[in-house]
């Protein structure tokens, strides 16, 4: 049987953009990865002496939404100035639209940018790295 897989390759980031499915927003160029988000269950310790010396964890209900890692080529492009001023402020709205076009899912979220950092190394392209820190739910939805 032949694969459905489908290649990442054409997968883009942007931020800001409106509607559902969103659409505009500025594109982060030059992305060589994107590490999407992890999201998991937040668990409360609720271990006491009275434990039997088994620890007990009971569900709180919250999820965390992960981060999200991007890399690529550091070219001081709109949307790289944009992402590397966000750094260290206010949440903003980001989405991910995976390769392939219409009918494939986007990803959108709020997120604060908590680094940026460049890649300097001797023989390479100048990279740049940094981490999102998802600040609610991931919505799914196709695109348009």
């Amino acid at each position: 049987m032949p694969s459905s897989a489908k290649s990442a390759f054409g997968t883009k980031l942007y931020r800001g953009g409106s509607g559902t499915p969103k659409t505009g927003g500025t594109l982060i160029e030059e992305l060589t990865s994107i590490d999407p988000p992890e999201a998991s269950d937040v668990d409360v310790d609720a271990t006491s002496q009275d434990s039997a010396s088994v620890s007990e964890d009971i569900n709180s209900g919250c999820v965390d939404g992960g981060e999200i890692t991007i890399e690529g080529n550091y070219t001081a492009a709109a949307g790289q100035e944009l992402l590397r001023g966000d750094a260290g402020g206010a949440a903003q709205g980001y989405y991910i639209n995976l390769a392939g076009g219409s009918g494939q899912k986007q990803l959108d979220f709020s997120a604060n940018v908590k680094n940026f950092k460049l890649n300097l190394a001797l023989r390479d392209a100048i990279r740049f790295s940094a981490k999102l820190r998802i600040t609610g739910a991931v919505t799914w939805t196709n695109q348009g």
